[in-house]
């Protein structure tokens, strides 16, 4: 899980470097495309959690896929493998 968040980190930083702009929806989902969660980033401190399947987290199925939309649309992607399960690799 630290690992994850970790990640999540860094995407949320990469959102920042292309201009993604705020507040931004993060949607993860697992090999069977199950939603692990979602959430909602204002850009300052506040995340909030949006997905009533947030206890889906504790036992993810690699691959995970992540998407991030921001407030006008646009995204970036990225997927965790099960192969490397502490790099996420964005397309």
């Amino acid at each position: 899980m630290d690992a994850l968040v970790e990640l999540l980190g860094a995407l949320l930083d990469t959102c920042e470097e292309r201009g993604l702009i705020f507040p931004l929806v993060v949607i993860a989902t697992d090999d069977d495309g199950s939603v692990l969660f979602a959430l909602g980033v204002d850009g300052v401190n506040d995340v909030e959690l949006l997905s009533p399947h947030a206890d889906r987290i504790k036992d993810p199925r690699l691959p995970i896929s992540i998407s991030v939309i921001d407030a006008e649309g646009n995204s970036i992607r990225g997927r965790i493998a099960a192969a490397d399960p502490d790099t996420l690799v964005l397309h």
